[in-house]
């Protein structure tokens, strides 16, 4: 049982630096490609979007986990997330090795 607990830690030890990495990159992109004045919008739609959707995922989540069941429901959350994954994987922001500047995507 030891060994399980040390392979978890270390899991949840890289699960959480990744996130910590990708919250970086994001914030770090968006904030390059906004422009000044636009910049409390796009953080408010931003947060719109991923705060605002949550509830109804837990609404959604719940209802699919009383009609098919808690652990199918759980293995289809974990297709959804992979399945979002290689979304980001095949998208052309995988391909950009410069951050464009702002006024270059205006004009």
């Amino acid at each position: 049982m030891r060994d399980f607990e040390a392979v978890a830690d270390r899991v949840w030890g890289i699960a959480y630096f990744a996130g910590m990495v990708y919250n970086i990159a994001q914030v770090s992109y968006r904030q390059s490609v906004t422009p000044p004045e636009l910049m409390g919008r796009m953080t408010a739609a931003v947060r719109w979007v991923v705060w605002g959707t949550l509830p109804i995922g837990g609404v959604l989540g719940g209802a699919l986990g009383t009609l098919i069941g808690v652990r199918p429901a759980l293995w289809l959350a974990f297709g959804g997330s992979w399945a979002a994954g290689w979304f980001v994987f095949f998208s052309p922001l995988r391909r950009m090795r410069d951050v464009p500047r702002p006024d270059a995507l205006v004009g």
